[in-house]
Order: C-alpha cells, then sequence, then structure tokens
C-alpha cells in the first residue's frame, strides 16, 4: 500500500482551496435570497408546488450556512491562520459573521423590495 503523507505546503494550499470554494458557497447563498425577489416578480407562483417553493427559500440558507461554516473552519482551525493568536482568530471570526449577517439581510432587503412592488 502506498502512503499518502500531506506536507505543509499541502495543508496551506487545502487551507486556501476551502476559503475560497467556502467564499463562493457564500456569495452563491447570498445571490440566492437576492433572486428569491425575483422568484415572484411576475406574481405569486399560484401553480409552484410544494417542492419547488421549499427549495427557493432552503437551498439558498443552506449554501449560504455551508459556505459560511467552511471558512469558519479555515479562520479556526487552519495553516492559515495558525500563527494568529486566539484572540484575532475570534476577532476574524466575528467580523466574518457579522459580514454574512449584513450581507444576508442586505440581499433580504432587496428581494423583499422586489415583492412589495407585486403587493402594491
Amino acid at each position: 500500500m502506498t502512503s499518502f503523507t500531506l506536507t505543509a505546503r499541502d495543508r496551506v494550499m487545502l487551507s486556501w482551496l476551502a476559503l475560497v470554494i467556502g467564499l463562493l458557497l457564500t456569495l452563491g447563498g447570498l445571490v440566492g435570497v437576492w433572486l428569491q425577489g425575483r422568484f415572484y416578480r411576475g406574481g405569486f407562483p399560484t401553480a409552484a408546488t410544494l417542492g419547488e417553493v421549499r427549495s427557493a427559500f432552503t437551498l439558498p440558507a443552506m449554501i449560504t450556512a455551508l459556505g459560511s461554516l467552511t471558512i469558519a473552519g479555515v479562520i479556526l482551525a487552519s495553516r492559515i491562520t495558525s500563527s494568529w493568536s486566539p484572540g484575532r482568530r475570534l476577532a476574524v471570526f466575528i467580523c466574518f459573521g457579522v459580514f454574512v449577517l449584513a450581507g444576508c439581510m442586505f440581499c433580504g432587503h432587496l428581494a423583499a423590495l422586489h415583492v412589495s412592488e407585486i403587493l402594491r
């Protein structure tokens, strides 16, 4: 059997890859929240199935959460941040969380603006 050993450089590269994937997932989820407003652009979809409506609300939240959790893992326990003090890691983690929440609020607000035009 062949043994597989990760070098320190490999771990750093994997951490960067996880960070990029996490950012893409988080941004993709936020775009999905924004797109929810466009889901209702032509009026409330009375012909939509329960599964379609569930997917419209669940998938953006799931993808945003998955991306955020991936980035949280990189911030808290990766080779990229291994030289940081615990206080610095915590501060970056809290700032990232605030930015994700602010992004969710902003995208949700934009989606609500689309829906409010229909309800007027």
